[in-house]
């Protein structure tokens, strides 16, 4: 686990030290099976939210983020280089898409979508299922994540942060093929933490077929799973990781570019899709 003091340091820059520090776990089983799926019960868990997208996006659940991040926090804190749109998130044929676009909008060259179930449902303990296939290619930067209902209130890392998957596209080996998972948060003593794994697969990359990324969190560990193989544990006991134990918003986004994955060049296709078919929550 590697430690920093806090200063003006933006969320890209320590993802990029995360990058470079992380372990490396690699299982080709994650891509044994197909369709790869998971079920619709638990021993012990009750489905508490779930999402399989067959008609449009439920307001209920979803909010459909706008903008650049400006004023509060300009290009999301990273230098991403798109601009959210509502257009850009649809449910088509039983998944979700969100898609990345290269199109002059907002003072953006890049249009993209992002949700937040932020108000209308919190996750403490429990485990998420979500079956998604990944994007491709340099600059693109999705994200499954979590993020402590109390952001509106405190600093991000006060917040706590919990990413169920992301993937920092590129062509080159540790990209397109890698999953990165990680929590961040800040201490008692005012540190921002962090610890993260990636799964990289033997061969293919995360485009290829649609997966599901899984989290078990409880008291005292926040498990990692692709395909339901765990790749991935941490222990959260002690005060310390308040900020992670503590309530919080899904999040799905497609940035594009930012400090972790560079900006896109002539090699990256657009449009980009992030697609989901579901996503199932148990308590």
């Amino acid at each position: 686990m590697i430690r920093f003091n806090y200063y003006p340091i933006q969320i890209g820059l320590l993802a990029l030290l995360l990058g470079a520090c992380m372990s490396e776990n690699t299982d080709p089983s994650v891509i044994d099976c197909d369709p790869c799926t998971s079920p619709l019960e638990y021993e012990g868990l009750q489905l508490v939210f779930q999402e399989e997208f067959q008609s449009s996006l439920s307001s209920e659940n979803w909010i459909v983020e706008e903008g650049d991040g400006c004023p509060s926090v300009c290009d999301w804190g990273n230098n991403e280089l798109q601009y959210y749109r509502e257009q850009n998130v649809e449910v088509i044929n039983g998944n979700l898409v969100v898609t990345a676009k290269k199109e002059d909008f907002g003072g953006k060259e890049y249009t993209s979508g992002r949700i937040n179930t932020r108000g209308n449902f919190e996750f403490t303990t429990g485990r998420i299922d979500i079956r998604a296939k990944m994007p491709k290619g340099q600059g693109m930067w999705p994200g499954l994540w979590l993020l402590g209902s109390n952001i509106l209130d405190v600093t991000w890392a006060e917040a706590g942060q919990v990413v169920i998957a992301q993937l920092i596209g590129g062509n080159e080996d540790g990209r397109d093929n890698t999953i990165v998972a990680n929590i961040f948060w800040e201490n008692n003593e005012g540190e921002i933490q962090f610890d993260a794994q990636s799964n990289r697969l033997r061969s293919g990359i995360y485009n290829d077929k649609f997966v599901v990324f899984s989290l078990i969190k409880n008291e005292t560990e926040v498990r990692w799973l692709i395909n339901d193989i765990e790749f991935h544990r941490v222990n959260i006991t002690g005060p310390e990781f308040d900020p992670i134990k503590n309530p919080s918003n899904l999040i799905i986004s497609l940035a594009v570019g930012g400090d972790s994955p560079g900006a896109p060049d002539e090699t990256t296709q657009f449009p980009q899709k992030l697609e989901i078919d579901y996503i199932r929550v148990f308590e």
